[in-house]
């Protein structure tokens, strides 16, 4: 009896995989009847089997967690990376439009106290460029911004010789650290009519005014 259950002992395995053949079956189902030893072996077998799936199938709920988890970070990765080059890319255009500003003179300035301007902008920044928009030239682009309708060209028509109410400017163009500065020494001059500047204008909303709306 011995000698048959170490046979059926090293049958079982395949038996409960269902992987013997014919004969091998019934010689283990037969031995089983009458075995109590060897049935209680096939029932830890078949526990042990069961408690590996579990096993597998943990691991795999894990696995499927852990690959969720992975790309949801891949994904978040990716949103923020392009949200830092975006707001890189804004503040690069804000830096650049933030450091423009239009210093507008009243019609009694002399050619002096605008040499005295240029000198003053050219001592906070050596390097800021001066452009001057004489009054033809403010009146050309205001023609330009309100575009080709026939009433539009009517109503400056009365503007273009001694009528022309717009103001001559300087541009400047600066870093955007100097412009501060600049409007602090250059509000000090009488002659100066008015300073405009966005600097004080939210970024992202420049940016869709500037380079979004403006399409």
């Amino acid at each position: 009896m011995k000698k048959e259950c170490d046979i059926v002992q090293d049958l079982l395995f395949g038996y409960a995989d269902n992987t013997l053949k014919e004969g091998s079956t019934n010689l283990v189902e037969e031995h089983l009847k009458s075995c109590k030893k060897c049935k209680e072996i096939l029932e830890n077998i078949r526990d042990d089997e069961n408690n590996d799936i579990e096993k597998i199938d943990g691991l795999k709920k894990i696995n499927r967690k852990m690959r969720n988890k992975k790309i949801f970070l891949i994904i978040v990765s990716s949103l923020l990376i392009i949200f830092l080059l975006f707001s890189v890319f804004v503040f690069i255009c804000y830096s650049k439009e933030a450091g423009r500003l239009q210093v507008f003179f009243k019609d009694e300035i002399s050619e002096d106290k605008k040499s005295d301007i240029k000198n003053i902008v050219l001592t906070i920044d050596e390097n800021a460029n001066i452009t001057y928009v004489s009054k033809e030239i403010e009146f050309e682009n205001l023609k330009k911004n309100l575009g080709k309708l026939e009433e539009n060209n009517k109503l400056l028509e009365e503007y273009e010789t001694e009528k022309n109410i717009f103001p001559a400017s300087y541009i400047i163009e600066t870093k955007l650290d100097k412009v501060d500065k600049m409007i602090e020494e250059l509000s000090k001059i009488e002659e100066i009519k008015s300073i405009t500047t966005i600097k004080n204008i939210n970024p992202y909303v420049l940016f869709v005014f500037k380079y979004i709306l403006k399409k």
